[in-house]
C-alpha cells in the first residue's frame, strides 16, 4: 500500500499533499510549505524538561500541545483523556497534576471554567527561559 505524506500549514487545519514540482533543470522542488514539519520544530530540551518536572505526564502533555500548536496555531487546547489513555496510559488525574506542575514552572498557561475541560497553551520558550528554569531546578 502506498501511503502519501501529508502535512498542514501553520494556522490551517486542512490536510494537503506535499506539492512537488519539477524545476526547469529537471530536479524536484518542494514548495515552501514543507518548511512547517512538526518534527523539525520539536524542541527535545523542552520535552525532556517537561518530563523531568512532571514525569511521564509532562512529556506527553508537551508533545501533544506542541503538535497542536504547530498544526493549528498558537491557541488554547483541551487535552483529550482518551488520547492520553490509549497512547501514553495516562488517566485524567495524572494529566491534571502534570498541567498544574507545568503551569507552576511557567511552561504552559491554562484556562479553567466550571463544568468545562481545562484548556492549555504552550508558552514561548527561549534560551533565557531554560537558564532560569535550570537555576530554579538546581536550587530546589
Amino acid at each position: 500500500m502506498d501511503i502519501k505524506f501529508t502535512h498542514t500549514t501553520r494556522g490551517d487545519s486542512k490536510f494537503t499533499k506535499v506539492d512537488r514540482r519539477k524545476k526547469a533543470n529537471g530536479s524536484d522542488d518542494v514548495t515552501e510549505n514543507s518548511k512547517k514539519y512538526f518534527v523539525m520544530y520539536y524542541d527535545y530540551r523542552a520535552g525532556a524538561l517537561c518530563t523531568l518536572i512532571a514525569g511521564k505526564a509532562g512529556g506527553a502533555i508537551y508533545s501533544y500541545l506542541k503538535w497542536r500548536k504547530e498544526m493549528n496555531g498558537h491557541k488554547f487546547y483541551t487535552i483529550p483523556n482518551s488520547h492520553m489513555l490509549t497512547k501514553y496510559g495516562l488517566i485524567r488525574q495524572r494529566i491534571s497534576e502534570g498541567l498544574l506542575l507545568l503551569e507552576d514552572w511557567g511552561i504552559v498557561k491554562t484556562e479553567k471554567q466550571v463544568g468545562k475541560s481545562t484548556r492549555a497553551k504552550l508558552q514561548d520558550l527561549d534560551v533565557e527561559f531554560f537558564k532560569r528554569t535550570e537555576a530554579k531546578y538546581n536550587g530546589q
